[in-house]
This record gives structure tokens, sequence and C-alpha cells, in this order.
């Protein structure tokens, strides 16, 4: 175990002296350090405000969740309600079209009948 220790403490020295002979100064790193903690404070100190605006945020996302799932099936049911107003509108104008074919065949008809009345009264006289 002490040869462990010694190549920890050997390691550290090098580590410290490498540091040193590139510039490096322990002080000014913790003062660094130390800048970037107040800079950094509210993400590390509000935690507790942090996790209620999470818990109010999955709150609304589980609000918008629910009326999103709720728009879905609105414009489910506005699509099945376009395509029976076109199925019906489809239907009408068939319709439309054979009463139309029905009218024309009945003028033709009656015209005729007209005709032929006529031809028989001219016959008769």
């Amino acid at each position: 175990m002490t040869r462990v220790r010694d190549r920890t403490e050997d390691f550290k020295d090098a580590v410290r002296h490498t540091a040193a002979s590139l510039g490096y100064n322990e002080q000014e790193n913790i003062g660094t350090l130390e800048q970037f903690i107040i800079k950094h404070r509210k993400d590390y100190v509000d935690l507790h405000q942090t996790t209620e605006q999470e818990r109010d945020s999955t709150e609304h996302e589980v609000e918008l969740t629910s009326l999103l799932d709720s728009v879905q099936q609105t414009e489910t049911k506005m699509v099945e309600m376009s395509a029976l107003n076109h199925l019906m509108s489809t239907h009408v104008l068939k319709q439309a079209q054979q009463i139309e074919l029905l009218y024309e065949q009945n003028v033709i008809f009656l015209v005729n009948l007209g005709l032929k009345r006529s031809t028989k009264s001219v016959n008769v006289i």
C-alpha cells in the first residue's frame, strides 16, 4: 500500500510541477472557479424553483397533449363530414340530372300525345 501512495504522491507532484511550468496558478484557477459558480449560481441554487417550473411545465405538457388529442379527433370528424358532404352532393347532382331527364322525357311525351290527339281530331273532322 505504501508503494501505491508513493506513486500517487509522485503523480500529484509531477502534475503540480507541469502545471506550474505551463503557467497555471492554483489561486487563479480557484478564483476563476468561484467566478463561474457566482455567475451560474442560479443554475445550482434554484433547484427547488427549477423543479417547480418543471412540474408546471409537465402539467402544461399534459394539458397540451390532451388538447392536441381533442383537435385531432375534431379534425378526423371534420374530414369524415367533408367526405359525407361530398357523397351527398354527388347523389343530389345525380338526382337533379335524373329529374331533368324525366322532365325532358315528359315534355316529349306530352308533345307527342298532343300531336296524336290533334291528328285524331283532324281525322275525325
